[in-house]
Parts: structure tokens; sequence; C-alpha cells
């Protein structure tokens, strides 16, 4: 006898498989179906619930089913995967409608925030193409103050070194150690690898090179987290990186435009994590 049992992954229901139900579960819907119209000793259903989450849980638990089973090191980027943007750049591109050259374009903080959108769904880079578009000569600036973790990011970040080394690889400004000092999650890596200080930045693979290396773990032994799939999975993945997907930010409107850009994993916050690592 066979069945359509979901396969769970993540939090999310996955396209179903055929899987053959074992003969406890079989034993269970037949005597059970009798039992479904009252409550009483014939009354199945808390055996048959039991039963099923006894049989699914495995699916789900740790990182046999995930592909993540080698992983030893987890990196993640900053923006948006583990710190919320959304202040910074709300208040970002209400600044930049204020100065008198988007005031002689009649640009709304509404149509700057929506190039930006198109930026990233066309794969390039966000405020620098908002600049070139407008020939914008006194950018509004990134205003790290308003930069706050998501508030699973701790919770996370606390189960997950408790079982594998954890890094940061990501393109951003001077004094990123500070910022995960003040955060109160420094203590939580190993690793933080930046393209301030290496001078070089997203998607370019050596920042990548650089952070596996410096693990000590082969690419395979490496999971990298990341919103962008441009600027994150892509370059991963080509080095040879397990990917995950975090579907926040600006990035979630992108769409794989190849295999080479496709996620191993796709997750909408954070705490999936938890359910693949």
């Amino acid at each position: 006898m066979m069945g359509q049992v979901p396969v769970y992954h993540t939090g999310r229901m996955m396209k179903s498989e055929n899987r053959a139900l074992p003969f406890f579960l079989i034993l269970a819907a037949e005597k059970g179906s009798a039992g479904f119209s009252r409550a009483g000793p014939r009354d199945f259903r808390p055996f048959i619930l039991t039963a099923f989450m006894v049989y699914l849980i495995p699916m789900n638990s740790q990182n046999g089913g995930s592909g993540m089973r080698d992983v030893k090191c987890v990196f993640f980027d900053i923006g948006y995967t583990l710190v919320d943007e959304d202040d910074v750049w709300t208040f970002r591109c209400r600044e930049q409608a204020e100065t008198q050259e988007a005031r002689r374009l009649a640009l709304s903080p509404s149509q700057i925030y929506g190039e930006i959108v198109r930026a990233s769904i066309a794969y390039r880079p966000q405020y620098r193409t908002v600049i070139r578009k407008f020939g914008f000569s006194n950018p509004a600036p990134y205003r790290h103050s308003l930069e706050k973790l998501y508030p699973d990011t701790i919770p996370v970040l606390q189960s997950l070194s408790a079982k594998y080394r954890l890094g940061i690889i990501a393109n951003q400004t001077e004094g990123l150690c500070d910022r995960l000092k003040s955060w109160g999650i420094f203590r939580y890596f190993s690793l933080v690898v930046s393209s301030w200080d290496y001078h070089i930045m997203k998607p370019d693979a050596r920042l990548f090179q650089i952070a596996v290396d410096l693990s000590g773990c082969r690419p395979s032994e490496t999971a990298m987290v990341g919103d962008r799939l441009d600027n994150d999975i892509f370059p991963a993945k080509a080095l040879g990186m397990k990917t995950i997907w975090i579907k926040q930010g600006f990035g979630k409107f992108q769409t794989p435009k190849s295999a080479a850009y496709s996620p191993g994993i796709e997750i909408g916050r954070l705490s999936e994590l938890l359910h693949i690592l």
C-alpha cells in the first residue's frame, strides 16, 4: 500500500513524493477511520497523529535531508541577513528626495526606493545604480545607527555556534567588528571577512576563497547564508560552498537567471536555519 506523504523542509511543505508507509501507519489509518465519528475506546486519532509525527520528524531534523550533513563552518552576510536595514533605506530615500537635485527631478522617496528594487532585480549595485541614473552628486549617506538585528538573530547564532564555526563574508564599511560588538553578536564569530579589510567586494569570489581558506575547511564543508543571489549565492556556489538564500530585503525580489544562481535551499527567516543545520 502506497500513500502520498508531504515532505516537510525548513517549516514549509515541499513537493510530495511517493513513499511506502510503514505498517504501523497503515494499521493506524485503517483502525482510526472507524473512530473518527465519535470519541471513545475506538478513537485512534491521537495515535495516528503521534505516529505520523514520529515518522515525519526525522525528515525535518538535523541536516541529513538538506544536503548540509558535511558542513563544519557557516558564513553569513550582514545586511538583510542578520541585520534589518528597513529603517536605513526608508530614511536614506527620504533624505535623498529632499536634496535639490532630487527635487529638480521631482523624485519622491518611493520612486527612489523603487529604483533600488529594480536595480536589485536586474542584479545591479543597488544605490550606485540610482546615483548614476539620476546623476546625484551628493548621495545620501548610509546611516549604520539605524541598523537593527532581526528578532531571531541572537537566538539562532546562539544555537548554531554550539555546533558550527560561524563566520562573516560581507561588503561592509570600516568598523564592522565594532558594530558586531555593539549588537552583542561578535562573540559568536571566529571569522570576519569584510570587503573593507581585504579591498575586495562581493560578488568577487576571491573574498569567499579567503574566508574558506581561513576556516581550514573544504568549500563543500562550508555554507553561505545571504540575501542576494548575485552577491552571495552565485560566488559561493561557484566555489563549491553550500548555499542558503534568505529571502529578505531587496534580494527577495530577485529570481535565479540560471542554474548557477539557484540556491541549494531557500528560507524566509533566520529561525528556519535551525531546521536544516
